[in-house]
Order: C-alpha cells, then structure tokens, then sequence
C-alpha cells in the first residue's frame, strides 16, 4: 500500500471576515476581527447573552476591576497587533447549554461572523 495524503476534517477556508469562533478553551477572534476591533489594544472582555435570540456579544477593554471581564491572550499565527485572540472563557459553556451544544459541531461551524450593535456598543455573532 502507498502513501495516502492525510484529509483534514476540521480544516477550514481562510476568511477576510471578521470572525468568532467557539473553542472549548473559550472564543476565539480572527485576526481582521482583532484589527477592526482595535482589541489588540485591550486585555479582556466582558461577554453578554441573549438566549431568546442565541446571540454571544461582547465588548473589549482593559478594565482589572471589572469582575466579569475574561482575560485576552495572543492566538494563533502573526505578532502582537497582527495575530488572533482567545478570550478564556471555557467556564461559559456549563451555563449556556445552547452554547454548550456548538462545541459538538464540527470545527468549520464553530465559527460565526461578527457584527456590530451601534446602539449597545457591542460586538456580536448569532448563533443559529
């Protein structure tokens, strides 16, 4: 038997969309969404639900004395203001189960593209 070219199964399509992706680890946020968020200039999060219509929206900064804020960390390739982020933020799954059942799609549909809530100020995805 010869050499079989290995198939990826969570392989997915580069994109110039601003995206979010849902990890077990936490979300994580391409890097044209860092770019056009200007997030690589913050240090956390703050997440917000809206369970009636499935949508995860949040808004950055760098605020230590918010409680609720999850702490940002450098993803995937590029340096500094040109990589990616993941908001660590694993724990939220335990209380949104229809978050929760995201995470057993495959990789490709994990991710969603983000838009922006002008009114609330913050950035958003639906999750169908």
């Amino acid at each position: 038997m010869g050499w079989l070219k290995h198939e990826r199964d969570d392989a997915q399509a580069a994109t110039r969309a601003p995206t979010m992706a849902f990890r077990p680890a936490g979300i994580a946020f391409n890097a044209e969404f860092v770019r056009l968020a200007h997030a690589f200039k913050s240090t956390r999060a703050t997440l917000y639900f809206d369970g009636e219509k499935q949508r995860v929206g949040l808004r950055f900064h760098s605020k230590s004395n918010d409680p609720d804020a999850y702490t940002l960390t450098a993803d995937g390739g590029g340096a500094g203001a040109a990589g990616g982020r993941l908001l660590n933020a694993g724990r939220i799954y335990e209380r949104y189960s229809w978050l929760k059942a995201v995470l057993e799609r495959p990789l490709p549909k994990r991710r969603f593209p983000v838009q922006r809530d002008h009114d609330d100020d913050l950035w958003f995805v639906e999750v169908p």
